[in-house]
């Protein structure tokens, strides 16, 4: 293990959908300093390597501090249409991935699990089993407008597999896999089509950023947005508000 590892590790632990706090995180990366330590120790890896690979630095744990950023809704736009004019299954997959994510909200450990029942294309329901720490439930919500449509296109392409799962990865020949694809493929999915088209850097989780904070903007009930987003309380919902607090003032 070496530093693009460790640096990669803390990387991965902030944009993870499990919503880990900074505290949270810094103990993570301090136990794996831990586990170098000894590793060094054991002489299963060089003073050099080690010393280089805990240079890692840990989150700042301001409480109430806003992370992520909101994608405006031409950004939004943007990527999809990046998507569309990819005329492959891949484009037609990540259009309906970009288009779930961002109507819907959901995190990539809900969208890699979804099934071929969970969606009902005729009314847009969706059917999210959520299995993270902090909530084991299921919610439903809907895709409309072009994200329906998305979701339509890339169901028609999307070959009869053995798999029941919705999303499956597609190889550089263009070939359907049958199997599903994971939390970190969604993640690279997101990062290369934001790329393509040249939007200010994001995450998915971004995303349910967004959906949150849009809906807030438009005074739906709190409530009804923890129910949509799946959160267990409405703490947990109002740290995804990132509207101005001079508007938060109003209310």
């Amino acid at each position: 293990m070496r530093y693009a590892h460790t640096s990669d590790i803390r990387s991965q632990l902030i944009a993870s959908d499990k919503e880990y706090s900074p505290s949270t995180i810094n103990s993570i990366l301090s136990v794996l300093r831990g586990v170098l330590k000894q590793a060094w120790l054991l002489e299963q890896m060089t003073a050099e390597d080690y010393h280089r690979a805990i240079v890692i630095e840990n989150l700042k744990d301001k409480k109430g501090e806003v992370r992520g950023r909101k994608i405006a809704f031409a950004e939004i736009q943007a990527v999809a249409d990046v998507c569309f004019r990819d005329k492959t299954d891949a484009g037609a997959r990540d259009s309906a991935i970009i288009g779930l994510i961002a109507t819907c909200g959901l995190r990539r450990s809900e969208v890699v699990q979804l099934t071929l029942t969970d969606i009902d294309i005729e009314t847009g329901k969706v059917t999210v089993r959520s299995t993270t720490t902090k909530s084991n439930t299921e919610r439903i919500v809907w895709l409309r407008g072009g994200a329906l449509l998305a979701m339509e296109d890339w169901l028609f392409v999307r070959n009869p597999l053995e798999v029941n799962i919705v999303f499956v990865p597609i190889n550089r020949g263009g070939n359907q896999q049958d199997r599903p694809l994971t939390d970190q493929a969604i993640y690279e999915i997101v990062k290369k089509r934001g790329k393509e088209a040249a939007v200010e850097n994001f995450t998915p989780h971004d995303f349910r950023r967004t959906m949150i904070t849009n809906m807030l903007e438009t005074q739906v009930d709190v409530f009804l947005v923890q129910e949509l987003a799946g959160h267990v309380d409405t703490n947990t919902t109002k740290r995804y508000d990132m509207r101005d607090e001079n508007i938060k003032s109003r209310y």
